[in-house]
């Protein structure tokens, strides 16, 4: 994991404890959140940068060269 996703994923699980009114006891339930969150944003940034080259490849395996 890099420092810095590591980092994200640390603050955005502090923020869901927070609003969840700091209670104990669900730790690793708001890591999993922040951790899924913060993949999703990576890639919603990915796809935003344009087609992966790979799928290109792959949908033109059945296309006449």
């Amino acid at each position: 994991m890099t420092d810095d996703r590591e980092s994200r994923i640390r603050d955005r699980a502090f923020e869901l404890w927070q609003q969840e009114g700091s209670l104990d006891g669900r730790s690793l339930g708001q890591w999993l959140q922040a951790e899924k969150e913060i993949d999703e944003e990576k890639d919603e940034v990915v796809s935003e940068d344009g087609p992966n080259p790979i799928s290109l490849n792959e949908d033109r395996k059945g296309a006449p060269n």
